[in-house]
């Protein structure tokens, strides 16, 4: 999983930094990203462990090298963490989520879940176009059941979680959402999932507005429901 998600980090701009192995970058050095995996234990005990604990440490010297900037202010940590079942894991840990992501100390973090299942019916969406055309093509089922694929409950996450999710133009070249969205004129992709993103400055922000009563299904399909409405 961790070599998927980089591919998909790489085609968005991020490149693995020079100075540490689990950090990567845009060519502005504007935000950066620690990918890392967790197994269930360790993600149960999140904030005590010594992966979490040297992930910190990094972040730390980080800041103390001045070819790296916004460092303090624009980094995030990927959690991956393979459980047998989606659905199941979701169940298991949709409150450590909400408390693992709602911390604001140090960095912004993201949990991605993900099971066999899910990342080998994927890998083969190889570009962000394919990523996209997923989301498109299978959301009436979601919206009916939310884990009714692993591999699209997945590909949703990455769209969800991951700021930089971007859509390739026909010439090759590549925008960010944002950007395409300034761009809409000029060709008739679907806006939906564009208007989500450009509109909230951390689609985190959204999760945890979502009410205690509605941490589960109803809460995802809320913000479901404003991407592709």
């Amino acid at each position: 999983m961790i070599d998927y998600l980089k591919r998909v980090i790489s085609l968005a701009g991020y490149k693995p930094s020079v100075d540490f192995e689990l950090i990567h970058t845009n060519e502005q050095q504007s935000e950066y990203f620690f990918i890392e995996e967790y197994s269930e234990d360790e993600f149960d005990n999140f904030f005590e462990v010594e992966k979490t604990g040297k992930i910190i440490d990094d972040f730390l010297k980080a800041q103390k090298i001045s070819g790296l900037k916004h460092v303090k202010k624009n980094t995030s940590l990927l959690l991956l963490i393979k459980v047998d079942n989606i659905e199941q894991g979701y169940e298991d840990y949709k409150n450590q989520i909400l408390y693992v992501e709602e911390d604001s100390y140090y960095f912004r973090k993201f949990v991605i879940l993900y099971s066999d299942k899910a990342i080998k019916n994927l890998t083969h969406q190889v570009t962000l176009q394919e990523l996209y055309e997923k989301l498109k093509a299978g959301i009436s089922d979601f919206e009916k059941n939310m884990f009714f694929d692993e591999s699209y409950f997945l590909a949703m996450e990455i769209a969800i979680k991951l700021p930089f999710f971007v859509i390739p133009q026909a010439e090759e070249s590549y925008k960010t959402i944002e950007e395409r969205f300034r761009d809409s004129e000029k060709d008739d992709l679907d806006q939906n999932l564009i208007e989500v993103f450009c509109k909230e400055e951390n689609i985190v922000e959204v999760l945890t507005d979502i009410s205690e009563d509605n941490k589960d299904r109803d809460g995802m399909l809320l913000l479901i429901d404003k991407m592709f409405d």
